[in-house]
């Protein structure tokens, strides 16, 4: 049932596959949730996007960065949390003094 001045919502498309191409997406998902059935939705189409758009010298890159750099440890010194050296103080007025 179409209403006046309202349209359907559109699928999302954002590497603007061909039907072709959503078919083969489509049936490689369906493959990937019967081999993987605890991944998530968001992160088999995620992977898949990843894998398909990406060159295979970027993937290489990719690959290798993972296989040889060492993780890095998150920065928990509180300079990334927000966390000042001097105390922010703030008044009734709501103006800042440091």
């Amino acid at each position: 049932m179409e209403l006046e001045g309202y349209s359907r919502k559109e699928e999302d498309n954002p590497y603007n596959y061909t039907e072709e191409q959503k078919q083969e997406k489509k049936i490689a998902l369906k493959l990937m949730k019967e081999l993987y059935p605890d991944v998530n939705d968001y992160y088999a189409n995620m992977v898949y996007d990843l894998c398909k758009n990406t060159s295979d010298e970027d993937m290489e890159k990719m690959k290798y960065k993972i296989e040889n750099e060492k993780p890095r440890k998150p920065d928990i010194s509180g300079a990334s949390l927000g966390v000042f050296d001097s105390p922010t103080i703030i008044d009734s007025s709501n103006n800042f003094d440091i």
